[in-house]
């Protein structure tokens, strides 16, 4: 049977309940799966699967430094790593409170790309009460 390791970080516990998501989905399908944290995961262990899945929340647009550390430190492995089936998830979170229709929305990195910053291109607002952007 396939194995797959779905390793996480998390500090709130929201990545901590997708990766658990994941991992039933995957065992779902027949893996045997092993649901780690980043912390608990060696880079030696990712050689022992055959599908890996890493996950992580997004700060100021990049993943968690703890799982950054991992792929850092797997660079060692690199070869060896070849043929494996691999995957990545991240969650953003809601960092503002806002009504549902109080005007324009921005993507929460906004602050933080080059969409954020006086010269880039504009974004469009979302029209109130719906998901998709004004035309």
């Amino acid at each position: 049977m396939p194995k797959a390791l779905v390793s996480y970080y998390s500090r709130t516990g929201n990545t901590k309940k997708m990766a658990a998501r994941i991992a039933e989905v995957l065992e779902s399908q027949g893996l045997e799966v092993d649901l780690k944290t980043v912390e608990d995961t060696a880079p030696a262990d990712l050689l022992g699967y055959d599908c890996i899945v890493l996950g992580s929340p997004t700060y100021y647009g990049t993943m968690a430094w703890e799982l950054k550390k991992l792929l850092d430190e797997s660079v060692k492995f690199h070869g060896k790593l070849r043929g494996k089936v691999g995957g990545g998830f991240h969650l953003l979170g809601q960092h503002r409170r806002r009504q549902r229709d109080d005007g324009p929305r921005y993507p929460p990195s906004a602050p933080h790309s080059r969409h954020g910053r006086p010269g880039g291109p504009p974004v469009r607002p979302l029209r109130p009460g719906l998901d998709r952007p004004a035309r």
